[in-house]
């Protein structure tokens, strides 16, 4: 019944939610004993985990055959994340303070946006796209490794072991991995029930696997860390567009039934990557009417892109 496959996929969304705030809450505390500065941190580690939801999703769905699925997961995730999830964290945070080493959103940032679509154009991203995903995503955070900033601030761990925080999180990404697969399966059902295309279902149900990164970009918003919650927004995106689609390719290359549907959700990406390095534009500190901007932007999207989707559906393109 499709109630209770509705059901099932809000049961898959608590579940997911939660494990992957627990997850990424004890991820940073490990970075915090181990020294780690707070924007690699942030951009790496728990940009790294917070793309577990899309990554859980896109697996699953790659491996029941349909990995367009995630590919719509991904891009309409992405989307959300440099539109309405930085409003919100700007708002939350009333004004957030951008450092230089936040700045890294130039030509390199946008590049990895790029990448994907790029390799779409041809109506598919196979196998070797996805190790060239993989590739260029290590290089990245090697390069980023070796960056030394004037001024890093570390902070200090929260009460227990480094032991107990790597066991928990363990435990919290399995938990996260079967929330993942209940999401896919209730999304996958009731796609079928009603008809709906499976690319976008997968761009509708991506808001909620926004979730995490807007949890912890808001609570390190409270605690005047702005850096960490713009550092884990960018590297959610990042890793999604080259680490989380490469993995997907390599388990089943992604070949859209609708080539066209796909690249309106890719070009949707990269144009909010544009609109966000205009509204940013150098700035070093952005407040309520950059946040207002930014979530007004996601409007303008979602109402764009459907308008784009019923064209091309009802025109055959």
């Amino acid at each position: 019944m499709v109630w209770f496959d509705v059901a099932f996929l809000l049961a898959g969304f608590a579940i997911l939610i939660t494990s992957a705030d627990e997850a990424i809450g004890r991820l940073v505390n490990i970075s915090r004993r181990l020294g780690v500065s707070e924007f690699i941190t942030s951009f790496i580690i728990v940009g790294a985990v917070a793309v577990m939801p899309e990554l859980s999703i896109g697996v699953n769905s790659a491996i029941e055959g349909i990995p367009s699925f995630g590919l719509g997961i991904i891009f309409g995730s992405n989307v959300a994340d440099l539109t309405l999830v930085i409003g919100v964290f700007i708002l939350s945070a009333q004004s957030a303070t951008i450092k230089t080493p936040a700045l890294r959103i130039d030509k390199w940032f946008l590049a990895a946006i790029i990448l994907p679509v790029i390799l779409l154009l041809d109506g598919d991203i196979s196998r070797l796209d996805g190790v060239l995903l993989i590739a260029a995503y290590l290089a990245y955070v090697w390069t980023m490794l070796g960056i030394k900033p004037r001024i890093e601030r570390r902070l200090p761990a929260l009460p227990g072991s480094l032991v107990a925080d790597a066991g928990m999180a363990l435990a919290m990404l399995g938990i996260l991995l079967f929330g993942g697969w209940m999401i896919n399966h209730a999304a996958h059902q009731i796609g079928t029930a009603l008809s709906l295309p499976q690319l976008f279902l997968g761009q509708i149900l991506a808001i909620g696997t926004c979730m995490p990164e807007l949890t912890f970009a808001i609570r390190s918003a409270k605690k005047r860390h702005g850096e960490l919650g713009f550092g884990d927004i960018f590297g959610n995106v990042f890793a999604d567009c080259l680490l989380t689609l490469g993995i997907i390719a390599l388990i089943s290359p992604i070949a859209p039934s609708n080539p066209n549907l796909a690249l309106v959700g890719g070009g949707m990406m990269v144009m909010a990557m544009l609109v966000l390095l205009a509204v940013f534009d150098g700035r070093r500190r952005v407040g309520k009417n950059e946040g207002v901007i930014m979530i007004a932007a996601y409007g303008a999207f979602v109402l764009l892109q459907i308008v784009a989707e019923r064209m091309i559906v009802n025109g055959g393109i």
